[in-house]
């Protein structure tokens, strides 16, 4: 299997004796199991060469699966090919250019401030007018991660690449084959279909990150260490608990002090300010899924409502009826048939 991933700073080595397995893994699936996406969309997009068009910086998930011909991707000085059956994924929504591949200066690629996003009719893009015979075709998709501040989605890399020759069978190898056959060969419900077959593949991309890649210092290194683990795996699944500084390092098996430098260290934030963001992450979860302010502020450990509002808005930016009334849905399918 081959992930591409773009330079990062030097990984924190894993824990001595702390491999992702057992009791390891079971803390990266238990992560997985918390973590979604909302209002997906996508077009099928073809280009006609020559073709280039930039994507501007979003707050969303970006996606490209390539069907047919081959295109670039560039991104912050870098750039990924994709051969038909490569999937290309932008976690944090930066700018970046799909294109043919041949040279041009930035002032030469269009933005596209607004792509279309309507399944059943095709985008099409070229730099001549469309004149010249369709060269490449792909799926671009965007999404909202849920929730949007947990950890996992900020401790991804700017870009995950997923080669078709990855010589492995994964979570990723038959829905990209069904989503290629899906827009080849469009059938009744095909839009539905194609939407969630690219969100089993996002997930199945940042399981396989979580498996093969080196971890970045943070989150992810801290839950596979075999001290700190079990306590931020139990406060991120119970963060309302009346959670103490004693009570995380019992966890671990260490003393108040030793827990807190180790924490800050592997982690890198100390365990009062990793509680309030499992808090935030909670929150946010319960109020989108239609929860009253009184009850999140209860359920995540604030003993009002006040005092979970005032910790609500410093950490987010907005308050709490705000992220309430933004509540994800899916985009609802297309009710007419597909082509």
């Amino acid at each position: 299997m081959r992930y591409t991933l773009p330079d990062m700073e030097a990984p924190v080595p894993k824990p001595e004796g702390a491999p992702i397995v057992g009791s390891a893994s079971e803390r990266l699936g238990a992560a997985l199991n918390v973590i979604g996406l909302s209002k997906s969309v996508y077009l099928r997009a073809t280009f006609a060469g020559p073709w280039a068009m930039r994507i501007p910086r979003r707050g969303h998930l970006s996606y490209h699966f390539m069907v047919r011909g081959s295109g670039v991707v560039r991104m912050g000085g870098r750039c990924w090919t994709l051969q038909a059956g490569d999937f290309l994924m932008v976690p944090h929504g930066q700018e970046h250019e799909l294109t043919d591949g041949a040279p041009r200066q930035a002032s030469e690629v269009p933005v596209v401030d607004d792509l279309p996003w309507q399944p059943l009719t095709p985008f099409s893009a070229s730099l001549n007018d469309g004149l010249l015979t369709s060269s490449a075709a792909m799926v671009c998709g965007k999404a909202t991660c849920e929730p949007p501040q947990h950890p996992l989605w900020r401790a991804l890399p700017d870009v995950l690449h997923v080669s078709k020759d990855h010589g492995a069978r994964d979570l990723t190898t038959l829905p990209l084959e069904l989503m290629r056959q899906e827009i080849e060969r469009p059938a009744l419900g095909g839009a539905a279909v194609v939407r969630r077959l690219a969100e089993v593949v996002v997930l199945g991309t940042v399981r396989g990150w979580l498996e093969h890649a080196e971890l970045p210092a943070g989150w992810l290194t801290g839950l596979v260490d075999p001290l700190l683990g079990p306590a931020l795996l139990e406060i991120s699944r119970e963060p309302g608990k009346p959670w103490t500084l004693d009570g995380m390092a019992k966890l671990a098996g260490m003393s108040r002090s030793r827990f807190a430098e180790r924490f800050s260290t592997i982690v890198g934030q100390t365990p009062s300010r990793y509680l309030l963001e499992a808090r935030v992450v909670q929150a946010r979860r319960l109020l989108r899924a239609g929860h009253s302010v009184s009850e999140v502020a209860w359920a995540v450990g604030y003993a009002s409502e006040a005092s979970f509002g005032r910790a609500y808005k410093r950490h987010t930016g907005e308050s709490p009826g705000q992220s309430r009334d933004a509540q994800p849905a899916y985009v609802a399918a297309a009710t007419t048939r597909d082509p």
